[in-house]
């Protein structure tokens, strides 16, 4: 859920849909329902639903140069006891289904949706 600031404030009225969501920025958790709140150090507010995983890629200079061959899954999670995302390689033709499950403090792969293809790194979203 994306809540972009259009005018000079640091926080807006927002209203959530059920369930928990996580702040992108800061780790912040709301219920569903009416919260103000304040962006974080960009001036735009990203909520993300407990359970999710979003997939990140380092930096590169440009498309060309991006190493699809090691991915990080970011885990979004403050109860959820599994958690799951997509993803989509260039050289495939479909979404690949990240599903994962509670792992002690942190979270593993049901299994690899690459088939190897892949070295994955998971951390959960920092709080």
């Amino acid at each position: 859920l994306v809540a972009p600031f259009f005018e000079n404030t640091q926080a807006r009225d927002l209203y959530l849909p059920p369930g928990k969501w996580i702040d992108y920025q800061t780790g912040s958790v709301y219920q569903g329902g009416w919260h103000r709140i304040e962006h974080g150090h960009i001036p735009v507010v990203v909520l993300v639903r407990d359970g999710s995983v979003i997939p990140h890629i380092a930096l590169a200079q440009s498309t060309a140069d991006m190493d699809w061959s090691a991915l990080e899954l970011v885990v979004f999670a403050d109860e959820a006891q599994v958690a799951d995302g997509l993803v989509f390689l260039p050289s495939g033709n479909s979404l690949l289904q990240a599903a994962m499950k509670k792992d002690g403090d942190g979270f593993a792969l049901v299994q690899d949706p690459a088939g190897g293809k892949v070295k994955w790194n998971i951390r959960m979203a920092e709080k």
